[in-house]
């Protein structure tokens, strides 16, 4: 009975505000709420989660030690950049003294342009040994070569640079000649050259494009030479005029067959083909 009491007055309540609510002509209903299911109930529950292990803290690395600053040295001085002699151009003319080949002087042939019996040149190596030199007539050439250190010119003039130079056979390279270098086919021309001084003191010398003698004579004046296409130079001194006798028609004189005494003669010309005996004595020292 108690139970139905229980039941009984909720319900009975719910009635009146029921009837309240239309008495009062209220045009909304009153929805009641609704009260929240066991299930609800449990999910507002608090869930007990166990807490996860926080991992250990790591400890921080040791801390290097920082090296010590080292020095910035001191800056250097810079040298002052040395000047480099410019070597004149080749063709410059050149005088006395001395010059450094490949920086003063160029190496090639050089042809004097003096004159005189007292011109000197020398070449030399890097110890000022003594390479090649001439001392005498000047008018000549010096060939300077690439492994030559230094070059001596003296008492020759001015020195002109002829390598390569064309060379052209001069109007008088076939007219007489006296002491002197003269370049085979420019100031002489190639053939046969005959002496007509006269004394003991004759000097001539064909030389190469290096100044090496090629063939030589030193004696009696009166003879001949034969200067060929393939000399360089060739050097006269002592001999008198030298006369071109190269394609001359050669006719006996008329004292071809007379004595003849200490001399140069040219056979068919000076002095007959033929046996001739020496009527003297005594011997090359008298």
């Amino acid at each position: 009975m108690s139970q139905l009491k229980k039941l009984t007055l909720p319900f009975l309540v719910m009635l009146l505000l029921f009837g309240v609510s239309s008495a009062c002509g209220g045009s909304e209903s009153v929805t009641p709420t609704s009260l929240p299911t066991a299930s609800e109930q449990v999910s507002e529950q608090p869930t007990d989660s166990q807490p996860t292990n926080t991992s250990e803290p790591t400890s921080p690395p040791e801390p290097t030690d920082t090296p010590e600053p080292t020095s910035t040295p001191e800056p250097t001085n810079t040298s002052v950049p040395t000047v480099t002699p410019t070597p004149e151009t080749p063709d410059s003319p050149k005088g006395d003294g001395f010059y450094t080949v490949d920086e003063e002087i160029a190496p090639g042939k050089w042809h004097s342009t003096g004159t005189g019996t007292n011109c000197y040149w020398e070449r030399l190596d890097a110890n000022q040994d003594t390479l090649g030199n001439h001392f005498g007539m000047a008018g000549g050439t010096i060939t300077i070569l690439e492994t030559d250190y230094e070059v001596q010119l003296k008492g020759c003039g001015t020195w002109e640079y002829v390598e390569d130079t064309e060379q052209v056979l001069q109007p008088d390279a076939t007219e007489s000649k006296s002491d002197g270098l003269y370049t085979v086919g420019v100031e002489i021309a190639s053939g046969k050259w005959e002496s007509t001084g006269s004394g003991p003191d004759c000097y001539w010398a064909r030389l190469d494009d290096h100044q090496e003698t090629l063939g030589n004579h030193f004696g009696i004046a009166g003879g001949t030479v034969t200067v060929l296409d393939t000399d360089y130079e060739v050097h006269f001194k002592g001999c008198g005029t030298w006369e071109y006798v190269e394609g001359v028609e050669r006719e006996l004189q008329p004292d071809a067959t007379e004595s003849k005494s200490d001399g140069f003669y040219t056979v068919g010309v000076e002095i007959a083909p033929g046996k001739w005996k020496s009527t003297g004595s005594g011997t090359l020292d008298d």
